[in-house]
């Protein structure tokens, strides 16, 4: 069956309602747009984009003093729309969905809850309310670079703290203590005194194990385990559900980086089947 070409008025009304809509959402992002760049990136001449600006979203759009358009001051909310990605980025969720893009996420947010099509259901997180305090205190000597004094697990410690790093609903102190790169949970901390006196340099081989370790498990020394699994059940071991495994041949997954650590890996071991104190086949 043949189709009916497309009318000309009605290609490029729809090529104009697509280009009104990615500028909103440009300006909706909180930043600064200049026509001349939004002309190239459109295939249009300037004075059209004058004219959707300054005519087609009059009231919406507004020009500031250095001759670029922006949101009108009216029509900003509290917190600028990029903020969602950073946000995003901030808590460890930019992948939560397939789809990442701003127009999607506003598309979320203004759906009402019980017309939405998915539902995020929450995971298990400590409540540290009661470390607000120690919370904000490390997180002030992190940035200041203050050395710490704490007692951890009834022993007194001085530590030169690099991170707070969340990890599976549980807050981690990355910090050095006898030279060694250690992890401390926060909700174990206790008595916590900044020396607001003393100042360190970070180790640049600690900041890069740090950003490049996606775990808080930190040693040198590794196990390498191989433990096979049915096929149908695989796909629950992939990277992106669990840290440290890949897919081999379908069935063959790789386990890296078992820290010597043994009650963790029995614990590993046990939530996949395997039970605690049994020796993982090696293939």
């Amino acid at each position: 069956m043949n189709h009916p070409a497309q009318h000309p008025a009605s290609a490029k009304g729809e090529k104009l309602a697509q280009r009104l809509s990615h500028i909103l959402a440009l300006l909706h992002q909180g930043g600064s747009l200049d026509k001349h760049l939004l002309a190239q990136q459109f295939g249009v001449d300037v004075r059209t984009i004058e004219r959707d600006l300054g005519e087609r979203l009059r009231d919406i759009a507004e020009r500031n003093p250095e001759g670029q358009w922006q949101l009108a001051r009216h029509r900003r909310s509290t917190v600028p729309a990029q903020y969602l990605h950073q946000y995003a980025q901030l808590a460890g969720t930019e992948h939560l969905f397939p789809d990442s893009s701003l127009p999607y996420l506003l598309g979320q947010l203004e759906t009402p809850t019980p017309q939405r099509a998915t539902q995020v259901q929450a995971t298990s997180h400590e409540d540290l309310e009661r470390q607000s305090t120690t919370f904000a205190l490390l997180q002030s000597a992190i940035e200041q670079r203050h050395e710490c004094h704490f007692i951890y697990k009834d022993k007194p410690r001085l530590a030169q703290p690099y991170r707070l790093i969340h990890k599976n609903g549980i807050w981690y102190l990355a910090a050095e203590e006898g030279a060694l790169l250690k992890n401390f949970s926060v909700a174990l901390v206790q008595g916590l005194e900044v020396d607001k006196a003393s100042r360190f340099s970070p180790k640049p081989e600690h900041q890069d194990y740090i950003d490049h370790q996606n775990d808080v498990w930190f040693t040198r020394q590794t196990t390498e385990v191989l433990l096979r699994v049915a096929p149908e059940v695989a796909h629950y071991f992939s990277p992106s559900h669990y840290t440290g495994w890949f897919r081999r041949y379908h069935s063959i997954i790789k386990f890296l980086k078992i820290i010597n650590h043994w009650r963790f890996c029995q614990y590993q071991l046990f939530k996949i089947g395997i039970a605690p104190g049994q020796p993982p086949p090696i293939f």
